[in-house]
């Protein structure tokens, strides 16, 4: 599975050592209330079932709070202003810099599972000196966190996708927030965050003997920070290693021969972002197990 954030029990943290991070800046976390330099809004008209929200953080788990958000569509939707603009030089347009946001539906329950609203993607404008830039962050992007209390989402995307209409330069002014039909969730952590923590996988089987004839289950566990990744995999059944069998974390293949079989699983950035690893796994496959056949003799 991937190595995703830990929510701690005292806010929304990160657990740094794991992900190889270096820089972070941190705009919510989480707290009982807002950054005295943060200041929430609506953009375009007030959403009709907005009105009575006031952007105030609302319990969720013991010290853990966040913020109701009802957004309409593309062209309504939340802004937050940092009336001192904010220096994000190290982040804005950098390869291994990553938007990270937490969300979650209003609709929670302690200890029961919640699904998060359907959508096909949010968007994030973000508004500098230097003018406005957009990113895009697609639903099958939004992955959940269940570690304490279940039901976050965590959305983390590269920088480097930003749409450059306009120079990335000059301090934050402005991020806006929208998305593609209307919704109502809780934001939880607002960050940017620098991830240099290498690729890392391993292999494992099902069942422990592999037979001919018989289907066997390949999965992967990969670790690697906020990168979202792609699997590939060839089971060696010819001489071209290059061939790919299958993708996915969790695949099935057929040995029709008895003997050895070098499985490869290659593992890549969807950005491009880091290098591609590759790790092996050696499996033995033996002959079709014979049945034991019980046989009457009449005396």
């Amino acid at each position: 599975m991937r190595n995703i954030l830990v929510l701690l029990g005292i806010a929304l943290g990160m657990a740094r050592a794991a992900l190889g991070t270096v820089d972070m800046l941190v705009l919510y976390n989480g707290e009982v209330t807002l950054p005295a330099n943060t200041v929430f809004g609506f953009w375009g008209a007030v959403p009709r079932e907005g009105t009575d929200l006031s952007f105030t953080p609302v319990p969720v788990a013991p010290k853990v709070y966040g913020i109701p958000f009802a957004l309409q569509g593309r062209y309504q939707g939340v802004r937050v202003d940092f009336p001192t603009p904010i220096n994000t030089d190290t982040f804005l347009g950098k390869g291994d810099a990553f938007l990270e946001l937490f969300v979650r539906s209003t609709n929670f329950t302690p200890s029961a599972r919640v699904p998060f609203p359907p959508l096909t993607s949010i968007r994030v404008n973000f508004f500098t000196q230097g003018g406005s830039n957009t990113l895009a962050v697609p639903a099958s992007e939004f992955f959940p966190l269940d570690e304490v209390d279940g039901n976050w989402i965590r959305l983390a995307v590269p920088m480097k996708r930003l749409n450059a209409k306009y120079p990335i330069n000059g301090d934050l002014l402005r991020l806006l927030i929208t998305t593609d039909s209307p919704v109502k969730f809780l934001l939880g952590r607002i960050a940017f965050t620098r991830d240099i923590a290498m690729l890392h996988a391993t292999i494992s089987t099902f069942p422990a003997t592999l037979r001919t004839g018989e289907p066997v289950n390949f999965s992967a566990s990969v670790e690697g920070g906020l990168t979202p990744y792609t699997l590939s995999w060839n089971f060696g059944l010819t001489a071209d290693r290059t061939t790919v069998d299958a993708t996915g974390e969790v695949v099935t293949a057929t040995f029709p021969q008895a003997g050895s079989y070098t499985v490869t699983c290659t593992v890549r950035d969807t950005d491009g972002i880091k290098d591609p690893i590759s790790v092996t796994r050696i499996v033995k496959v033996t002959g079709v197990k014979v049945p034991n056949i019980k046989v009457n003799i009449d005396n």
